[in-house]
């Protein structure tokens, strides 16, 4: 019979500490093993305040920086608040897929399905093609089910899936659709704001985890407007022997280390009015331009010459996604003057 950890409830002593001076700084390396945590967490407090903004497909970036600001001070915050169970030995991240995924009924009537039929993500439809093209969309998957036609489309980037959804279900020949969901259970993070306190708690969940986990401990922490921290304590909900440590080893001094064989490099950084890629030992055949909040500026084809003409962008931050000749993905970011 399956154990159920719920009902074997071990506290561990939860009185909360002062609060202690902490730091909302992030560090490319945090930014970069959080990002999809982040963009989870905004969406989910976008939809359980009830926000006009769960309509935005690219999450608004001032949500973002809410959650951000909380998970980067319980991040630089002290060890002695167990801190380093929490990133650097178990490495607690949320319970999301890497990728963005969306299921599609559609009417097979409509002449356009044909190239989703064929595999060809590109339908001809300006409507759909423009929001599978600014989304990073493409097909995996064609089948049938139930007396329906279905499609999955797959996207790396960041976006509230839902809205996605919504707007592609406007067009005809779209029976309805739907996020794609992921079962099983494992390691969580949940944020909440009380009191103008945002809160985080941190789920390290094992134990038969595909069918639902036996075993817990959670860690909580808030934190104020000045990013001081305080730990809320832990309570340990464990059945089964403990995990092994992952050791990840985030640290507030860690640093990015790029690969050398796909490492983007870019040049001049500011730059005006051209822009300068190379990608070691790839060939790129197409360069996405978008905000950092993810809205696609503009896209190219026949990048083989390694320059982008950027005269036309206003001065700020962008995100650049370069495709090689096989489908890989190379981004990194620049600043136009």
């Amino acid at each position: 019979m399956k154990r159920f950890f719920y009902s074997l409830f071990f506290l561990l002593p939860c009185i909360a500490s002062a609060q202690i001076p902490s730091s909302c700084t992030l560090t490319p390396a945090f930014q970069q093993a959080y990002s999809r945590d982040v963009n989870r967490l905004a969406i989910i407090r976008l939809y359980e305040t009830h926000s006009a903004d769960t309509g935005f497909i690219a999450v608004p970036q001032i949500h973002k920086d809410s959650v951000w600001e909380a998970l980067a001070a319980v991040f630089n915050s002290s060890p002695q608040q167990e801190t380093d169970s929490v990133f650097a030995r178990y490495c607690i991240h949320s319970f999301v897929p890497s990728q963005t995924v969306v299921t599609v009924r559609i009417d097979t009537t409509y002449g356009w399905t044909l190239a989703w039929q064929n595999m060809q993500t590109l339908t001809g439809d300006p409507y759909i093609d423009n929001l599978l093209s600014q989304y990073g969309f493409t097909i995996n998957n064609y089948f049938s089910f139930s007396g329906g036609q279905f499609v999955d489309l797959i996207s790396p980037q960041e976006i509230n899936g839902l809205a996605f959804s919504d707007s592609l279900a406007l067009s005809p020949g779209i029976i309805y659709t739907y996020p794609g969901a992921w079962a099983g259970d494992g390691n969580d993070i949940a944020y909440s704001v009380n009191n103008n306190l945002r809160q985080l708690d941190f789920f390290l969940k094992w134990g038969d985890c595909p069918a639902g986990c036996t075993s817990a401990k959670k860690w909580s922490y808030a934190v104020n407007a000045n990013c001081d921290v305080t730990y809320l304590g832990s309570q340990n909900m464990a059945s089964d022997p403990w995990p092994q440590l992952v050791n990840c080893d985030l640290t507030p001094n860690s640093v990015v280390t790029p690969d050398p064989k796909s490492a983007v490099k870019i040049y001049p950084n500011p730059a005006s009015g051209t822009l300068r890629f190379q990608v070691e030992g790839k060939t790129i055949v197409r360069a996405n331009i978008s905000t950092l909040q993810g809205q696609l500026i503009f896209k190219t084809t026949g990048t083989s010459s390694g320059i982008l003409d950027i005269g036309n962008l206003s001065s700020g931050m962008y995100r650049l996604e370069l495709i090689d000749d096989k489908g890989q993905r190379y981004t990194t970011s620049f600043m136009k003057r």
